[in-house]
C-alpha cells in the first residue's frame, strides 16, 4: 500500500497544520495472497515472512486446490500467477507438473496483463478511506477480508472480460506500458 493521504488545501496552505499528515507511528503492513475466478473471489489469506517456493506450494496446496475443486471440477481452468521469481524456480515448476497445475506462460513484469492487479488497487483505495479506524494489523486484515469478500461479482467479470482488450493492446504498444 501506498500509504497516501490527499488533501484539499488552497494556495500557499501546504504549511498549516490541517494539511500536514503527522503520521500515526509505525507503518502497518499485511502480506497478502489471493486468487479470484470469473465466478467471484477465490481464498486470501495472510503470508507471515517473506514467500519462498516452498512457501509458496504450501500456499497452491492449502489455498489453489479448493478453488480450482469447487469452481473447476471439469478441470477446465488455467492458472495464472503474478510471474513473482519465486513462481519459477525449478521446485514449483517441478511441484506444477507433478501436480498437474494448469498454468500459463506470459511475459515477466507485466502487471497489465494481470487482472489481480486490479483486485489489489480496489482494496488499496477502499483500504485507504478507513485508514483512520486501522491501528492493528488485525484490524488492517479484518478490513481487507471485508473488502474482499464484498467485491462483487461484477467487477470481477469486467477485469476478466478485459483481458482480450489488454492482450490486442499490449500487442499494439509492442510489449510496451499499457493504460491497464
Amino acid at each position: 500500500m501506498d500509504n497516501r493521504v490527499l488533501v484539499w488545501r488552497r494556495p500557499g496552505e501546504e504549511w498549516t497544520p490541517p494539511c500536514l499528515n503527522p503520521g500515526r507511528g509505525s507503518r502497518l503492513s499485511l502480506m497478502i495472497w489471493g486468487c479470484i475466478t470469473y465466478e467471484g473471489v477465490g481464498t486470501i489469506t495472510v503470508v507471515t515472512g517473506n514467500i519462498n517456493a516452498l512457501k509458496y506450494i504450501e500456499i497452491v496446496d492449502n489455498f489453489v486446490w479448493p478453488v480450482i475443486a469447487r469452481h473447476f471440477p471439469a478441470d477446465n481452468y488455467i492458472y495464472q500467477d503474478d510471474n513473482a521469481p519465486v513462481h519459477r524456480a525449478q521446485i514449483v515448476k517441478d511441484y506444477m507438473e507433478q501436480n498437474q497445475l494448469h498454468g500459463m506462460e506470459w511475459p515477466a513484469q507485466s502487471p497489465d496483463l494481470n487482472i489481480i492487479e486490479n483486485m489489489w488497487r480496489k482494496i488499496k483505495i477502499e483500504l485507504q478511506k478507513q485508514a483512520h479506524n486501522i491501528t492493528t494489523k488485525a484490524q488492517m486484515e479484518t478490513a481487507i477480508r471485508d473488502i474482499w469478500t464484498n467485491i462483487s461479482l461484477e467487477f470481477i467479470r469486467k477485469l476478466y472480460d478485459s483481458i482480450p482488450r489488454r492482450l490486442m493492446l499490449v500487442i499494439r504498444a509492442k510489449g510496451n506500458i499499457t493504460k491497464y
